[in-house]
């Protein structure tokens, strides 16, 4: 029901509204969604979300702005590609109710917006990082990693990333929710080691699961609260419950569980690949890694668990992508710890430091 009306295509409308992301600047256009405002959407018939382009002359703008633009307007659909992605299906998982273009007239700034949102947070962190990594080749990889901004990355490095298999590691997801889930437990242990004996067997896990679930959160509205953001705190929220609830659901009840929530919470979910790409892998890793899978060393671990993520998600990179590389197993063998481990952290912490200042060792 929230979609263009077929009648309104091609009419050319003031629209007030805020914006609703980062706007991501691509050669001569400015690409952004637009949030229309309850009374434009009762007065014109509009959906909630428009995704808007600026060709001619594009002004900036920042996330949590609002404004008045003439729109010439579009229902959200796609061409017929049996050889790509589905456009309409991903406008549709994406809440996009109509595609338009910004069209001849006088765009007006009506508000700057609440000086303490989550959008103007972020925008204020692009900022502050494009202007700390102005000449860093690296930049589009940081800010893809710190605030799930992609836009400026370059073409060869997308190039790099498409060859090897590996651009699922710029997507802030459940590989990069669960660490940082990871890290703030143990910031929580950490914080218990002054305390007593006894005040800790009464605290238990208590404190690294709050700690978990605090800098997972900061983490995914660092990325927007993307739906794969969403979908890692919802997993990540059943198995707290579970371990602090004193139950042992086992790994397949918990995954189901969390399939579950997952569904429930976001039932447009299994329209998006990364439904399926992430309960899929972690489906994978509960049978290469449970105990019944018999014991294995490090290495010979670390290889088994790639080389089945690997043939597992070929297909369904296949289906949902169209296509598959061969460099895929070597590649995220050592891409995936190097990521995890090494630059996520670095990432994290490089965020902390700006936001408190110190803007130094945020560089560095």
């Amino acid at each position: 029901d929230d979609r263009l009306p077929v009648a309104l295509t091609g009419e050319s409308t003031i629209v007030s509204g805020v914006i609703g992301g980062l706007p991501a600047q691509r050669d001569d256009m400015l690409e952004f969604l637009f949030d229309v405002s309850g009374q434009d959407r009762e007065r014109l018939n509009l959906p909630r979300r428009i995704r808007v382009r600026w060709y001619e002359n594009p002004v900036t703008v920042r996330a949590g702005q609002v404004w008045s633009l003439p729109l010439r307007l579009q229902p959200p659909r796609g061409r017929v590609n049996f050889q790509g992605p589905d456009a309409e299906r991903r406008y549709f998982a994406r809440r996009i109710g109509a595609l338009a273009t910004v069209d001849k007239g006088s765009p007006i700034l009506l508000d700057e917006g609440p000086r303490h949102s989550l959008q103007g947070w972020r925008n204020e962190l692009k900022e502050r990082l494009t202007r700390l990594l102005a000449d860093e080749p690296a930049k589009g990889q940081v800010l893809a990693l710190a605030i799930a901004d992609r836009s400026l990355m370059r073409p060869e490095h997308w190039r790099v990333f498409s060859q090897t298999g590996t651009g699922h590691l710029l997507a802030i997801s459940g590989l990069h929710i669960g660490f940082a889930g990871l890290l703030g437990y143990r910031i929580g242990w950490i914080l218990l080691l002054p305390l007593g004996a006894r005040l800790k067997m009464a605290l238990g896990s208590l404190p690294g699961w709050t700690c978990a679930l605090a800098l997972a959160s900061l983490y995914a509205a660092l990325a927007g609260f993307a739906i794969s953001t969403q979908r890692a705190l919802v997993m990540l929220l059943v198995l707290a419950v579970a371990v602090l609830s004193a139950r042992n659901p086992g790994p397949m009840l918990g995954w189901a569980l969390a399939l579950s929530a997952v569904t429930l919470v976001d039932p447009i979910a299994p329209l998006e690949p990364g439904y399926w790409l992430s309960f899929g892998a972690v489906l994978v890793l509960i049978n290469v890694l449970s105990p019944r899978a018999g014991q294995a060393g490090a290495i010979r671990a670390r290889l088994l668990t790639q080389l089945a993520i690997v043939l597992a998600m070929t297909p369904l990179g296949m289906f949902w992508f169209q296509r598959a590389t061969g460099l895929g197993l070597l590649a995220n063998l050592f891409a995936i710890p190097a990521v995890s481990v090494v630059i996520v952290p670095l990432v994290l912490l490089g965020m902390i430091a700006l936001a408190m200042g110190w803007s130094s060792i945020a560089s560095a």
